[in-house]
């Protein structure tokens, strides 16, 4: 049997790297086979302004936010999978949640010391 090459894999950020709290993904499907996917973070728009009044006692009062406030959705990046590195990261982020979920079952381990 013929020994098989080690291979290793050096990981760099680039000098645009950012870490980001995802809300969602949007996309499909694009005409040349590939998936796109939007990552946005979801939040309360923020207002253009809000209003607000000094008491007699000279303590800020705000007025309440307006009813029927909109959820504003910020694309920060769009990721473009070939098939099948979509399934494989699909697969990842699954096994990554069911490793997370299954922990959080787990009664907590007393400490013998």
């Amino acid at each position: 049997m013929a020994e098989q090459e080690r291979i290793d894999f050096h990981y760099l950020r680039s000098l645009e790297y950012k870490r980001w709290l995802v809300s969602g993904i949007i996309g499909g499907p694009n005409p040349q086979g590939l998936i796109v996917a939007h990552a946005y973070f979801e939040a309360k728009k923020l207002l253009d302004v809000q209003h607000g009044t000094v008491n007699p006692l000279g303590a800020l009062e705000m007025e309440a936010d307006p009813p029927g406030q909109s959820i504003e959705r910020e694309v920060f990046a769009t990721l473009i999978f070939q098939p099948h590195v979509a399934r494989s990261v699909a697969k990842w982020l699954i096994n990554q949640a069911d490793t997370i979920e299954k922990a959080q079952k787990q009664p907590a381990q007393d400490n013998p010391s």
